[in-house]
């Protein structure tokens, strides 16, 4: 049965377990449990299982359920059964990065498959200087910028920018963008919330224009975004009444809440610009140029997935996948995926179904041009009873000079 840091992933009877498990998904721990976790019929019929000490949760279910379906009810079930841990037994934890980085076990027709699929982040940063010089080619001194005014929005921004996950992010920039809106065009004595909001975003609309803020087409902007960061994202995420309320961890695709932010986050820092001199940003990579940049690089470049039984943990000064000097093993095939969403590449797809040759697996060698590009790191993974490895790696844009976006 495949194992992973002792936990079972595949079918098979053990005791206590569930017998016969056609599905299971594994997520790595925010910090070792401080207890056992072993909580039955959790989300319509889960079983999550965790040892004390360990570094990893795993949810598994009798039924076999496809791999989006698997991944977004497993992790559900891995989040209730830790919010359960810490009410009864004060055993308080958390996903490391459930929407980045997982393993899934499910069969398809007829034969288990294991996926490991994880992200890593490509820092880019962009600095510009502008230097003027007078007839004689003496520099002229640039004059320095006036610091703005600390406005109390300046605080809730802060906090969303040291939050610790994008759902604490937004109620803490909404916040800031509230705050600034009060500022700007306040709330009229008996107004409601939400007309308060629509009437200044059409004021803003009317005074500088928001069609950058909205997809190509959209007629009203200022309705998009009231649609889209108030009634869809603010509304559902702050009251926890409401039948289509946002709770925070329970969707492993996160998509929509960080859509509404990237698109908050811009929005409030125009609005901090224009009404209190504040920065409007440095410069980017647009999302085209990084796309055609990767497309040069992984898709003109020699790709490679290999494994390890080295238990060596992972360092950005690695230059060897077994520095312990231990064999490595490539997977079969590896391809470049190309663009998967705005400012994300698939950079490896990589899968094998020889795998009796491969070892225990600890740490995963991500190759290019036959040189260690990267490391991510499993502990102690089997793979006995499973018929098809995939990997899968996509690589983010981070603009390093721009605001935080990833938490």
């Amino acid at each position: 049965m495949a194992m992973l840091d002792g936990l079972p992933l595949g079918p098979g009877p053990i005791a206590g377990e569930v017998r016969g498990a056609s599905t299971a998904v594994a997520c790595e721990l925010l910090k070792p449990l401080g207890e056992d976790i072993r909580f039955d019929n959790v989300h319509n019929g889960w079983q999550v299982r965790g040892f004390k000490g360990g570094h990893y949760l795993v949810a598994r279910h009798i039924e076999n359920k496809s791999y989006d379906d698997a991944k977004l009810q497993g992790a559900r079930a891995l989040q209730e059964a830790l919010d359960i841990a810490s009410v009864e037994d004060n055993n308080t934890n958390n996903l490391a990065a459930v929407s980045d980085s997982s393993i899934v076990v499910h069969e398809e027709q007829g034969k288990m498959i294991l996926s490991i699929s994880s992200a890593i982040d490509f820092s880019v940063g962009m600095q510009f200087q502008v230097t003027a010089t007078n007839r004689e080619g003496q520099v002229i001194p640039t004059p320095r910028r006036p610091v703005p005014r600390w406005h109390k929005s300046f605080r809730y921004y802060r906090l969303a920018q040291i939050s610790s996950d994008v759902y604490e992010a937004y109620r803490n920039l909404y916040l800031a963008f509230e705050s600034l809106l009060e500022t700007c065009h306040p709330r009229a004595q008996g107004e409601r919330e939400g007309g308060w909001i629509r009437r200044g975003l059409a004021a803003i609309h009317a005074e500088f224009g928001l069609e950058s803020f909205a997809p190509e087409g959209v007629r009203q902007p200022s309705e998009f975004l009231y649609g889209i960061l108030y009634e869809s994202t603010r509304c559902n995420l702050f009251h926890a009444q409401r039948a289509n309320a946002i709770l925070p961890y329970y969707n492993i695709d996160i998509s929509r809440i960080r859509k509404a932010y990237d698109i908050l986050l811009r929005l409030w820092r125009f609005l901090a610009s224009t009404s209190l001199g504040a920065k409007s940003g440095g410069g980017v990579i647009t999302y085209n140029g990084y796309r055609v940049w990767m497309d040069q690089v992984f898709g003109s470049s020699e790709l490679g997935v290999c494994v390890t039984a080295d238990d060596s943990p992972g360092l950005h000064e690695d230059a060897e996948v077994s520095p312990k000097g231990l064999g490595v093993s490539y997977l079969k095939r590896c391809r470049y995926g190309g663009e998967s969403a705005l400012g994300v590449v698939s950079a490896y797809i990589a899968e094998d179904d020889d795998l009796g040759r491969l070892p225990i697996i600890n740490r995963i060698g991500l190759m290019l041009d036959r040189k260690l590009f990267a490391i991510s790191f499993v502990r102690n993974l089997s793979l006995e009873g499973i018929g098809l490895l995939r990997v899968h790696v996509c690589q983010r844009l981070i603009q390093a000079n721009q605001p935080r976006t990833i938490f």
